[in-house]
């Protein structure tokens, strides 16, 4: 391909002296509810893995991720319960999604609760090549212990730079 600008949607960028490269952008978005069970380690949902996008990028991308998270499924003290998001990235280069890049909710007291929320990440340790991103999911008590947690739409964008 020869990524010229009547091809599909693609952010341009400078690449030097008369260069410019053409990098199209990955999205997933799926319509449905997936509940994740366990304690400290990130995974798939109980229904279904993802989203995922795999795209050819550069050494830095643009990674925005977001769902609606609830704490229905809750069946101990609402006070220590936490839900999180986060993405792992293989192919070209491996990440493995934690802590630092997550999406992390607690919900203190409050039952039942319903939220919406997103993040975003400059990625800038990519090898250049195809990578795949996924997003990863935990539900846990702040003490570890094994507990239920409910994902909503989850999405993923990256933007490769």
């Amino acid at each position: 391909a020869t990524n010229d600008i009547t091809d599909n949607p693609l952010f341009f960028y400078i690449d030097g002296d008369n260069s410019i490269i053409g990098r199209e952008r990955g999205y997933q978005f799926i319509k449905d509810v997936g509940t994740r069970t366990g304690g400290g380690s990130y995974g798939n949902l109980n229904e279904f893995t993802g989203p995922t996008v795999t795209l050819t990028t550069g050494t830095t991308a643009l990674v925005m991720w977001g769902c609606q998270v609830s704490n229905t499924l809750v069946t101990g003290d609402f006070g220590s319960h936490e839900l999180s998001m986060t993405y792992n990235v293989s192919g070209a280069t491996t990440i493995t999604g934690d802590d630092d890049q997550a999406l992390i909710w607690m919900p203190g007291n409050n039952a039942l609760t319903f939220l919406g929320f997103s993040q975003w990440d400059v990625v800038d340790s990519l090898t250049p090549g195809v990578n795949t991103f996924t997003c990863k999911y935990r539900a846990q008590n702040v003490d570890g212990a094994n507990e239920d947690g409910e994902f909503r739409w989850p999405t993923l964008l990256v933007i490769p730079m």
